[in-house]
């Protein structure tokens, strides 16, 4: 992951705030970070490199330096979308994703957007016009957090505790958005648990200048259900759908590897892997510790029996880690606390920790996972408690008080 910071005061940014702010976040970009200062803009970003790893540090320019990118993700189709902006007669200066952005705002303003297939969190400065424009991807895959103060002045984060370094930024709770987390175990954007901070909506983008600001949405999902394919079409279209994305994110130059429970959407994601990649793909697993054949050992080790299986099958170099009943997970906790900004009410991050550590140790920076299929799918169980539920309210208040209740 990279991470980017911004400020922006019509009365002129503060680089020395700018530079607090890098060092909050230094432990999202180990390969470097850069910084660019313009009177009223002073932004930066820590890199994490995947593509063209010898291209230098953000911030990436146009040709006459009059536009400028800090950008934190992966851009999936920047290639075809180079070849594009090339013909149209813009000139490269690295091979990298970031540099498609700088073009293409150059070329289609703030329809950019909609041209990125992706996960990203941006912020874009238009000299001439004076002007920033933040977005994050149209599912929120990277987090980005903002402020904004008395006399225009703003700030903007990958992470919230950065835009602390500002001392114009209480610590306080937002009492309004603390309901949302104890009844979603989440906070709906724009909101956030910290009083006066704000983030952007997945497939939103905001714009910053001396006049204030400006949010919109450049992208939400629809429903065509008068449209919806019959079941044959609608399974050729999902694996479709699933190995253009897995090709795509195959591309990078660091290895990349894969999670792998030995749930469905993760050993799909692994086994398409495997079908484009020359060598073996490194998988990577967390199993607990417990006594073989014991109840702790049935309940929490599934996931580790899975990977097994799906590992002998498709033949992947595999790693296990074992989280132990140790003094060590007390020494984690704080650390992710810290590292997760908001409250997370999904105890699996603490697995998830210890199998991304596994994966770095092991030299892979890059991992891939099955994210949100049993959400598309229905899969869990409560989905089917709610449809049980619904039907049941459906009846007579009379039959459902009197006799199905009691």
């Amino acid at each position: 992951m990279c991470g980017i910071y911004g400020h922006f005061n019509p009365g002129g940014a503060d680089s020395a705030l700018i530079e607090r702010m890098a060092f909050r976040l230094a432990h999202r970009g180990p390969d470097g970070s850069g910084a660019y200062h313009s009177g009223a803009l002073a932004f930066g970003a820590g890199r994490l490199a995947i593509i063209d790893l010898t291209a230098g540090v953000q911030p990436i320019f146009n040709e006459t330096s009059t536009v400028a990118v800090v950008f934190n993700g992966e851009i999936y189709n920047y290639q075809p979308l180079r070849a594009e902006l090339e013909r149209a007669g813009h000139t490269f200066t690295t091979n990298t994703d970031t540099e498609v952005i700088v073009h293409g705002y150059e070329q289609w303003g703030i329809g950019v957007l909609e041209h990125l297939r992706g996960m990203f969190a941006l912020g874009i400065w238009d000299e001439p016009r004076q002007q920033l424009l933040l977005s994050r991807d149209r599912l929120g895959e990277k987090p980005l957090y903002y402020t904004a103060l008395a006399h225009g002045e703003f700030l903007f984060a990958s992470e919230a505790k950065a835009l602390f370094e500002h001392p114009g930024v209480r610590r306080a709770v937002n009492d309004t958005a603390l309901p949302c987390f104890l009844l979603l175990g989440y906070v709906p954007p724009p909101q956030t648990l910290f009083a006066g901070i704000e983030k952007l909506a997945p497939g939103e983008y905001l714009i910053v200048n001396r006049d204030g600001l400006r949010r919109a949405l450049y992208w939400q999902p629809v429903m065509d259900a008068a449209h919806a394919p019959d079941y044959p079409e609608a399974v050729r279209m999902v694996r479709q759908a699933l190995t253009e994305a897995v090709e795509m994110q195959m591309m990078s130059d660091v290895p990349i590897g894969a999670f792998l429970s030995g749930g469905v959407d993760s050993t799909t994601i692994v086994a398409l892997m495997q079908q484009v990649s020359s060598h073996p793909v490194q998988t990577f697993t967390v199993g607990f510790e417990a006594s073989p054949g014991s109840k702790e050992d049935t309940k929490f080790n599934v996931d580790s029996r899975y990977a097994e299986l799906a590992v002998r099958r498709l033949g992947t170099y595999h790693h296990t880690i074992t989280m132990r009943q140790d003094e060590r997970l007390c020494e984690l906790l704080p650390h992710l606390i810290y590292a997760t900004d908001e409250p997370m009410s999904m105890p699996t991050i603490i697995q998830t920790a210890y199998v991304s550590a596994l994966a770095r140790h092991n030299g892979i920076p890059v991992l891939l996972t099955g994210e949100a299929g049993d959400e598309l799918f229905f899969g869990y169980n409560h989905y089917r408690t709610d449809r049980v539920l619904d039907r049941y309210l459906r009846l007579p208040a009379v039959l459902r008080e009197r006799v199905l209740t009691p």
